[in-house]
């Protein structure tokens, strides 16, 4: 039977068009099988069918793999901060060059280092005030508001009082009229009265001003107030140290021999004053008339 039908029409035959091969396979004349690239029919211009050969498939470029379009890469999970020996190593190194960098700075002789007195008063910690009956730190060399240095073992062989102070102390301002009447009380009793800071602050350290104290201040102090006795400047603050300040004003009463004879009482009082130094004149003499004076060590600056 013919593969082909016939039908009439008003036009005259028409032929069908022959059945398309397979897309798949073609038997080629020699009876081998060949697999074809799909077509994709197209109709012609002049009514045929035209089989046009499949686009091949586009090319993925080396190393992006099968992703699908518009996809974005995974992105790889963050590990957690740690720190490597190394890092210890380095932080380790910094700490100590800043702590090197700072004690060289406190070491050095500028204003914070390690003799500035602010310091040292600052860290000195539990004090210890000299005892009854102990001999007097000496206090040495000192120079004075009226041009003269003292030496506290020249006035050996007279009562002294000491006043530990400093200059912007309310206190110590306020006291200085009493300090008066007992110097024109006892100066002609073989007493000496000196003043002492004891304080590395000068006179403004009442309005946050942590400037060290120099001679200027006490100066101050002395005409401001107008103190009678000598008022010494101790630049390093070393008595302080010495008889265990803890407050201001701290008086000392020292006999004739040098030795601590008491501490009077504070709040400081006229009566408690007058009342050590009678008991240590009395014990040197009398009203201590007789007591003489180790030759004078002062020296005029």
């Amino acid at each position: 039977m013919s593969n082909r039908s016939s039908r009439k029409s008003g036009s005259g035959t028409t032929n069908t068009a022959p059945q398309r091969p397979s897309a798949d396979k073609a038997r080629p004349a020699n009876g081998a099988t060949t697999t074809k690239p799909a077509a994709k029919p197209a109709a012609g211009s002049n009514g045929k069918i035209v089989v046009t050969p499949a686009r091949p498939a586009a090319k993925t470029p080396p190393g992006t793999g099968s992703r699908a379009r518009g996809s974005q890469p995974m992105a790889k999970p963050k590990a957690g901060f740690r720190l490597r020996p190394l890092d210890i190593g380095l932080i380790a190194l910094v700490v100590i060059a800043v702590g090197a960098l700072v004690w060289a700075v406190l070491t050095n002789d500028g204003q914070g280092s390690a003799s500035d007195p602010r310091v040292r008063l600052a860290s000195r910690g539990q004090v210890t005030a000299p005892a009854i009956g102990q001999a007097a730190p000496d206090i040495v060399n000192l120079p004075a508001t009226d041009g003269t240095n003292y030496t506290l073992s020249q006035f050996k062989g007279k009562v002294v009082l000491l006043e530990l102070m400093a200059p912007w102390c309310p206190h110590c301002q306020a006291d200085t009229t009493l300090m008066n009447e007992v110097y024109d009380a006892y100066k002609d009793k073989n007493v000496q009265i000196l003043a002492v800071n004891a304080t590395p602050f000068g006179r403004n350290y009442e309005n946050q001003d942590e400037s060290l104290i120099t001679a200027d201040d006490q100066k101050w102090f002395h005409d401001n107030f107008g103190v009678k006795f000598p008022v010494l400047f101790d630049k390093d603050v070393k008595a302080a140290d010495d008889y265990g300040v803890t407050s201001f004003p701290t008086l000392y009463v020292i006999d004739a021999d040098g030795n601590i004879a008491a501490k009077p009482d504070d709040p400081v009082s006229k009566e408690g004053i007058s009342k050590a130094l009678d008991d240590s004149l009395a014990k040197a003499g009398g009203t201590g008339q007789n007591a003489q004076p180790v030759a004078a060590l002062s020296t005029s600056k």
